[in-house]
């Protein structure tokens, strides 16, 4: 007979390798807020490979990374 909460606890959601889902993510703090850069993109409206863009190549700041800018470039003269 299985105890109820064994059970709970044993369905952990697994993602790619069997690891946990968000095991091992970095967590980035915006507005009071941590999550992972996926979970950002999301909620923000970006690409993963946008914000990941933003903050490894250009090495910019989460804070100035999740905002969009203000403006669309115009094509280029």
């Amino acid at each position: 007979m299985m105890n109820a909460n064994v059970s709970e606890v044993s369905q952990v959601q697994v993602r790619g390798r069997g690891r946990p889902a968000g095991a091992g993510a970095k967590l980035y703090t915006f507005k009071g807020k941590k999550q992972t850069l996926r979970e950002w993109a999301n909620e923000l409206g970006f690409t993963y490979h946008t914000l990941y863009q933003r903050l490894n190549v250009l090495g910019l700041e989460p804070r100035a990374a999740f905002h969009r800018p203000r403006y669309a470039r115009k094509g280029r003269a």
